[in-house]
């Protein structure tokens, strides 16, 4: 799971476009598809689910030239992974 703290204000009835960033040095060789959650947390943590995009997009990180990583990865066993912030350029409003 990658998150942004950084606020999105965006008014009902209006389309906006954001451009975020993922440092995926950390990932392993192999396909890989990503989930958008939307929701918002208030100061006190409670959270409140708005959206979800369950095939936003999908991606393939190769094995670099010369790597020797024999690992199989087996789902079953994956549990729950917290990566670095996500970052995130100024959005901006299309009407």
């Amino acid at each position: 799971m990658g998150t942004t703290r950084i606020p999105i204000s965006v008014k009902k009835g209006t389309t906006s476009k954001s451009i975020f960033e993922f440092d995926n040095t950390n990932l392993a060789p192999g396909t890989y598809l990503v989930k958008l959650v939307l929701y918002k947390v208030n100061e006190f943590g409670t959270d409140e689910l708005l959206d979800v995009v369950p095939s936003a997009f999908g991606f393939e990180m190769n094995s670099k030239s010369g790597d020797t990583n024999n690992l199989e990865w087996t789902h079953r066993y994956w549990g729950h992974i917290k990566f670095n912030n996500l970052t995130i350029q100024e959005p901006k409003v299309l009407i």
